[in-house]
């Protein structure tokens, strides 16, 4: 098996197609191969992340985890941060 990294340009909220972000940066892929994405790039591309004047990071962190408890997660706007 080989793992081998992809390089992209950076990846906005604004980017909110995952297939076209893969397609930009991955032009062709052989038969068979698997593609795995990282969270934080499904996560950018869904809008789930936090503005960055939404406060330090470890009381977002709380506050996801609270909204996770009650089975909501948090979307933002697209002046945005990734929590991770």
């Amino acid at each position: 098996m080989n793992v081998v990294p992809i390089m992209t340009d950076p990846i906005t909220p604004r980017d909110d197609d995952l297939l076209a972000v893969i397609d930009r940066h991955l032009p062709s892929l052989p038969e068979k191969s698997i593609l795995a994405v990282a969270s934080k790039i499904v996560a950018i591309c869904e809008g789930r992340v936090i503005p960055v004047e939404a406060g330090p990071k470890s009381a977002l962190i709380e506050g996801e985890l609270a909204h996770r408890a009650r089975g909501r997660s948090i979307r933002a706007s697209d002046n945005a941060c990734p929590l991770a």
